[in-house]
């Protein structure tokens, strides 16, 4: 019995892959598939092989702010939406291989970042809108 144990624990090891995440801020909670492994660094966290999400927000906070966009006021769905730009960019898919490796970086800075992204690309949209309908306007008028 003993014997075997060696070529179990061989057998075991060769059958996951292995997870690491990191971010220039340490201590960040991190959560794979909406289970927390730790905070940053995390480092060969072993998976099985297969497609994780992995996350810095829970799925509770998702839930949260999918409500608050659902019902609430126009400023708490804007409000939401820019929460949603931030987690998609603390929430990266990856893809597990047996006797891998995946080493995965999230930036904080790219987080908070993406809100700003988030209110100019849609400011930038709605003002581009507003441009092409005056000078449709413009247009129109001079030739009617």
């Amino acid at each position: 019995m003993l014997a075997i144990l060696p070529l179990l624990l061989i057998f075991t090891q060769s059958e996951c892959g292995y997870l690491s995440v990191s971010s220039e801020s340490k201590g960040m909670s991190v959560y794979v598939n909406n289970d927390s492994i730790g905070i940053t660094p995390v480092d060969k966290y072993p998976l099985k092989p297969g497609k994780y999400t992995v996350s810095f927000f829970t799925e509770d906070s998702f839930d949260i702010v999918y409500n608050q966009i659902k019902h609430g006021s126009i400023t708490k769905k804007l409000s939401g939406l820019w929460l949603l730009a931030r987690y998609d960019a603390g929430t990266q898919r990856v893809s597990i291989e047996p006797d891998s490796v995946i080493e995965l970086f999230i930036s904080k800075k790219e987080i908070d970042k993406a809100l700003g992204k988030a209110k100019r690309t849609c400011l930038l949209g709605v003002g581009g809108i507003f441009v092409t309908g005056l000078i449709s306007g413009i247009l129109l008028s001079q030739v009617f």
